[in-house]
């Protein structure tokens, strides 16, 4: 199958050969999208503008741009913004005026594009308008722009491949190897790139993995000492209840409360479950708390039987607003009894 000469364009020889190489170029631009390579964590180069590149270089500018559109439309769909479509067509709309009307080297062109218009519209739409970090911005106009290169590379190189199995056209060796020497430095530079990301994330990884194992080591040990510092506090509340009187203890539980915000209250309580001190006085919603009884309550009978500290289930509280809770509870009396 020959192709249209680089000066030919679809005007005078639109036929189905034609049009099915078009379409097939386009299509595989949109695979090309799709089918990225990750340099490294959440960056990947895409390879659609190769195709278009092609279609500008067999087709003409008209049919180039199309194509351009068409295939950085994909974008849309991977990274959720339409903002590429704008950078990328833009590229092969300036590649083909730049190479046409100032007889440009395709690599050239697109050098200048990015220089001048690509990486500007890249730090317009992540940093300005996406509100990407700058490190995030500039990442994205490094990798931009050398993709750019790359695909434009390739797509001369094949370009020139068809042109000289065709034998149509001459071939100009010094734009060829402008090409070839851009990607042989821009190539091995991304492999490379690549491969030490890679690495960096492995060894964050075992990092991560380190640390979480230390600390699901220590995480039960800290927990049991926080448990027991708590029930050692609600103990020597309950040996002081033994022997001081109410308002002693009320002084007693407010010095606690205030000191530890872990407890959100503090009752003592008398034969009956009812409450005869209170820390906080009042609740949140400003009513006594002193007076309320929590004989409904499934751990005061336990209580009372063991006379031992003990921690409740989580149940809803009903002092101020209702919210989930549980409580620390202590006794070293069978008619008195503290609740944290």
């Amino acid at each position: 199958m020959r192709f249209p000469r680089l000066d030919q364009t679809l005007g005078g020889r639109f036929n189905m050969s034609t049009a099915g190489i078009l379409l097939m170029l386009t299509g595989a631009g949109l695979a090309g999208n799709y089918l990225g390579y990750e340099v490294f964590f959440g960056v990947h180069l895409i390879f659609g503008s190769i195709f278009a590149m092609l279609v500008l270089q067999l087709f003409g500018q008209g049919w180039g741009v199309l194509a351009g559109l068409v295939i950085s439309s994909s974008s849309w769909l991977l990274w959720n913004h339409p903002y590429a479509i704008v950078i990328f067509t833009a590229e092969v709309l300036v590649v083909g005026l730049l190479t046409r009307r100032l007889n440009m080297g395709f690599v050239i062109a697109d050098v200048v594009y990015w220089l001048c218009l690509g990486i500007p519209l890249v730090y317009l739409f992540y940093f300005v308008v996406m509100h990407l970090s700058f490190s995030g911005s500039a990442v994205m106009m490094m990798k931009q722009s050398v993709n750019g290169v790359i695909n434009v590379a390739v797509a001369r190189l094949l370009f020139f491949g068809q042109n000289y199995r065709a034998r149509n056209g001459l071939i100009s060796m010094k734009e060829m190897l402008l090409t070839l020497l851009a990607l042989f430095v821009l190539i091995p530079t991304i492999f490379l790139l690549s491969m030490q990301s890679r690495v960096e994330l492995r060894d964050a990884e075992r990092s991560a993995r380190l640390a979480l194992q230390f600390a699901g080591q220590r995480i039960p040990q800290v927990v049991e000492g926080w448990l027991q510092s708590h029930l050692n506090d609600i103990t020597n509340l309950a040996w002081l209840a033994e022997t001081q009187p109410v308002n002693v203890m009320q002084r007693a539980m407010k010095q606690v409360t205030d000191a530890d915000p872990d407890f959100l209250r503090v009752a003592l309580t008398d034969e009956s479950a009812t409450a005869i001190a209170f820390s906080p006085v009042v609740d949140d919603l400003g009513r006594k708390n002193i007076g309320q009884n929590f004989a409904d309550r499934p751990f005061i009978p336990v209580l009372k039987r063991t006379l031992k500290p003990l921690l409740s289930e989580v149940y809803l509280g009903r002092v101020g607003a209702p919210k989930p809770g549980f409580t620390w509870e202590g006794s070293a009396h069978p008619n008195r009894s503290l609740l944290k």
